[in-house]
Order: structure tokens, then sequence, then C-alpha cells
């Protein structure tokens, strides 16, 4: 299943194909994913990459807040309600965008990161 079919299937656990070999999987244009419980990546590329977890919103933002803070990014808009949505992150120039949604289950939940081209 390709990259693109995974972000309209919500949720998907099975793991889609990587883009660019040069990004570390724990690493998106100098921005890491959050820690989290049974993290999945389902597609990364030079320009954008989702990942599912097992575990709520509430507990999901908190972790994001963590890696913000602790890499020294900051929060520059944020268009969420309740959690679901956009915000822009951005350190040095450089905006990464973030959205974060539930899954149909609300046990999991879903983080994209993506930079305009």
């Amino acid at each position: 299943q390709g990259g693109d079919q995974a972000l309209g299937n919500r949720c998907s656990t099975r793991r889609a194909a990587t883009g660019s070999g040069r990004m570390g999987a724990n690493d998106f244009q100098g921005l890491p994913p959050p820690e989290g419980n049974e993290r999945k990546v389902l597609y990364t590329s030079k320009f954008r990459a989702i990942y599912t977890y097992k575990m709520g919103l509430a507990e999901l933002d908190t972790q994001l807040h963590k890696v913000i803070a602790d890499k020294r990014w900051e929060v520059k808009s944020d268009e969420r309600v309740n959690m679901t949505g956009k915000l822009d992150v951005v350190n040095d120039g450089r905006v990464i965008h973030v959205s974060m949604e539930p899954c149909r289950n609300p046990m999991f939940s879903t983080v994209k990161y993506w930079v305009d081209m």
C-alpha cells in the first residue's frame, strides 16, 4: 500500500514505504516525532511524515510539546480545536506544519508533519 493511500486510510497500522534514505527515522527537517506508545511510521519523505500512536490526543499533545521545547522549536500558530487540527512550529526560519487527529478508535492518534514545497 503506497504512502498516498495511507493518507486516506485513517490510522492504518500497516507500514508504508518510506522515502528519502537521507532522513533519519527519528527526525523530520530537524523536528523528531513525539515519543509515545506503539509509534508506527506510516510514511516519510523529504516533504512529509505520518505517524500513528496507541494513545489519546491529550497525552500525545503533551509529548509533542515536550519535543518542541526540548529541540528549541516554538509554536507560531495553533489552529487546533480540542487538540485536533493544525499548528505551525518554527526554528531558524524553518516552518513545519503539524496536524494531530484521532483515529476511528479514540485510543489511537495520528500526527502528520509537512513542509511547503
